[in-house]
């Protein structure tokens, strides 16, 4: 094995043998990038991605980094949320369907308060990718911010292919 800036290593002779496996299956890659700003990132981990390994489909997680991360916490919970995921225990998607709930209620009591006035606005069907958009953009002008916000509620939306 070669590490940057160490060199050849001797996997064997370092930690013996049972450090090396003659086989073993990849269940999920994870793809480490630098950090962009300019570029928008999945937040909420709703939608899967997907890679082929030597004609193996997997899922695939990007995750952006700046410099001092601990990679190793960082794949490990990767790693961990898979098996999770695997298991039948969603934690993004249980997030999202208690905040549409949630939210869902509120808008219920939203348009009982709302009838009859005229100065009052109700906003509705907001999604996960919606709200973290608009939370995380305060400054700027609510048109903009609405309008960023479908966008991103737009994209967060899968329908089945025909």
């Amino acid at each position: 094995m070669e590490i940057r800036g160490v060199g050849l290593i001797d996997i064997r002779a370092l930690f013996g043998i049972r450090a090396v496996r003659q086989q073993k299956r990849i269940e999920v890659v994870v793809q480490l990038e630098d950090w962009d700003a300019t570029r928008e990132y999945d937040r909420t981990g709703i939608d899967g991605q997907t890679t082929q390994v030597l004609e193996v489909t997997l899922p695939l997680v990007t995750v952006p980094l700046n410099p001092g991360k601990n990679l190793t916490v960082v794949c490990e919970v990767v790693a961990m949320n898979h098996l999770l995921r695997y298991s039948g225990v969603d934690s993004a998607r249980s997030f999202n369907d208690r905040l549409l709930k949630r939210l869902a209620e509120r808008r219920q009591l939203q348009v009982r308060l709302a009838r009859g006035k005229t100065n009052v606005s109700v906003v509705t069907g907001v999604n996960l990718a919606m709200l973290l958009d608009f939370v995380f953009h305060r400054d700027i002008p609510p048109a903009d911010a609405a309008r960023r916000a479908a966008e991103a509620g737009s994209r967060a939306i899968r329908t089945p292919a025909a």
